[in-house]
């Protein structure tokens, strides 16, 4: 059906004209007519949506049912796939992340009959599970993971109640592994102390497996890893990787915390284990150099605001007891809150300061709030193999970082460039031709108010142009990154700096990656123009800061060994 829009008025639409009576008689006469033909519209827009909803109902069904036979004839239902190429698939689908890795293996066995039974019976897949205690809270209020169980009139039973399925569900999961070795971690963040031990039924789902034990991560409170301690004198022959982590007791009353068993720690089998290679210790109770490890037998050692060592000359006394390692990680608190762990005296035997050599130490990494003392202890260690440093030092004057950069081939450095005057920083640069990463930031928000380093454009000009014997300086710097305050570079600067890397003439490296934080707003927009860069691979991050911020004053704490001391605003 069609009409005319077309009427003795229609020019007139939208005009001032003022129709007389007979003009609005006829008027009238007209909407009465059309308002005819505008029923007649809606109607058939009424049919035609029903058949459309109508065609598309038919359409979603006729898809279900073409997608279930196309399910029918998929390769894993006609067995398709051999058994063995099947196998080899379920391996790679295992992702590398451990948290991620007890989905996995359950989600393949849902997908048919054959690969359920395919999966049952290959024990590499159920080699590794993830733990993730559910939380409570002293006052009654479930966690977010628990607020669905209306019915519980106490979190607290609903986690232990939930943590007895866990266990159940880690036997039957340990048993499909058969006689595999495991990789086990237990996400445990409940500080509160309480007289019963919620993880028991994880624990004793744990120990009969002691000797298929391979990897260990556990995160709890030291009051826990205690019971466990107590209830486990089995050996670990083929422990390869140990990684405790502790979060503080909590007592809502303060109540004096129970100072650790020393001997307990030092006689666990855990810590002793012959095989143990990689070791990593956050925030434990004790000094850690008391304790039975195999230090020569370790490749990786990482230790973060323990109670010990409390100094890097201790932390560097330990380091020439381990004459095997290629990573050491060492972080210093200023501080050990008095409500975390209770101090205890060093019981660290008295090392001599004689020459040690550690032949395949590639990685030092030094993080120290206290530098009370005087580091020359690191003297007496040679590392000829070093290539990467990470120094973060708050004393200014004792700080071996000088000698390190410039005794050692180094290929990366990431250290506070207030230990430098600009002089020294250039000459230490100038005796490591072969950096490739360089990496200036802060330990704390008050380490940007000390002096630093030159930030002007007179540093970059000095990476990408030759000194007077035609020698760049970091010629193979492939990543530059700075975010401790001290960048001043104008935005043209760092045009022609990577415009002069980016050529790749002389030998001189191309950049894969420049991130700089500066303390001032942006002044020239730079993005449009290191366009061309990014599209070849570059990787450029600037960041500027807001006008409206306000300075914080942070300090090395526990979790929190770095802070950017402005609210920043990225422009790329």
């Amino acid at each position: 059906m069609t009409t005319t829009l077309a009427t003795p008025f229609f020019t007139l639409l939208n005009s001032d004209f003022i129709p007389s009576d007979d003009e609005v008689s006829q008027i009238d006469s007209l909407l009465t007519h059309q308002s005819y033909y505008l029923q007649d519209i809606e109607s058939d827009i009424k049919r035609a949506k029903a058949l459309y909803d109508d065609l598309m109902s038919q359409r979603s069904k006729l898809l279900e049912v073409m997608n279930g036979h196309r399910k029918l004839v998929s390769l894993p239902r006609r067995d398709a796939v051999p058994m063995d190429v099947l196998q080899e698939i379920f391996l790679h689908c295992l992702p590398s992340n451990t948290s991620d890795r007890n989905e996995m293996p359950l989600v393949l066995t849902l997908v048919c009959k054959r690969w359920r039974q395919t999966a049952m019976v290959m024990p590499k897949l159920w080699t590794s599970i993830h733990l993730t205690i559910p939380r409570y809270l002293p006052n009654g209020i479930l966690s977010s993971e628990l607020e669905h169980n209306q019915d519980d009139t106490s979190s607290k039973s609903c986690v232990i109640r939930k943590v007895e399925m866990q266990a159940a569900g880690m036997l039957e999961w340990l048993a499909r592994s058969r006689n595999r070795s495991l990789s086990i971690t237990i996400l445990d963040q409940n500080s509160f102390i309480t007289s019963d031990n919620h993880l028991q039924p994880i624990f004793n789902a744990l120990l009969p497996t002691s000797n298929r034990l391979k990897e260990l991560q556990m995160t709890t409170s030291p009051i826990r890893f205690a019971e466990f301690l107590k209830t486990s004198q089995s050996i670990y022959p083929i422990l390869e990787t140990l990684q405790l982590a502790f979060i503080p007791n909590w007592t809502p009353t303060r109540i004096p915390l129970p100072i650790p068993n020393i001997d307990m720690w030092k006689k666990s089998p855990l810590l002793s284990a012959p095989s143990l290679r990689q070791l990593k210790l956050f925030r434990i109770p004790i000094d850690v150099t008391v304790l039975s490890v195999t230090w020569d037998c370790l490749t990786h050692l990482t230790i973060h605001c323990s109670v010990g060592p409390s100094s890097a000359n201790e932390g560097f006394k330990l380091l020439a007891r381990c004459t095997n390692l290629v990573i050491f990680r060492l972080t210093i608190a200023c501080a050990l809150s008095p409500f975390t762990f209770p101090l205890l005296p060093n019981h660290a035997a008295a090392i001599q300061y004689e020459k040690v050599t550690l032949p395949n130490l590639t990685t030092l990494s030094i993080t120290d709030g206290n530098s009370n003392d005087d580091p020359s202890v690191l003297e007496s260690i040679s590392m000829p193999s070093l290539a990467s440093v990470d120094w973060f030092w708050l004393s200014r004057t004792r700080s071996p970082i000088q000698s390190l950069v410039q005794n050692y081939c180094l290929r990366r450095l990431n250290t506070n460039a207030q230990l430098f005057d600009s002089d020294d920083f250039i000459h230490c640069l100038r005796s490591c031709p072969n950096i490739d990463h360089l990496i200036l930031s802060s330990p704390s928000a008050q380490e940007w108010r000390r002096r630093t380093i030159d930030g002007s454009d007179e540093f970059l000009r000095l990476l990408s142009t030759t000194n007077t014997n035609g020698v760049y300086l970091c010629s193979k710097l492939e990543v530059l990154e700075r975010s401790d305050g001290g960048a001043k570079y104008t935005e043209q600067a760092l045009l022609d700096f990577v415009k002069v890397k980016q050529a790749g003439r002389d030998g001189l490296a191309k950049l894969r990656r420049l991130a700089i934080v500066f303390s001032r707003q942006q002044i020239q927009p730079i993005a449009s123009m290191l366009e061309p860069y990014l599209s070849e691979g570059l990787e450029v991050v600037l960041e500027y800061s807001d006008k409206s911020s306000t300075p914080n004053t942070l300090s090395i704490v526990d979790d929190s060994p770095r802070e950017y001391y402005f609210k920043r605003s990225r422009i790329i």
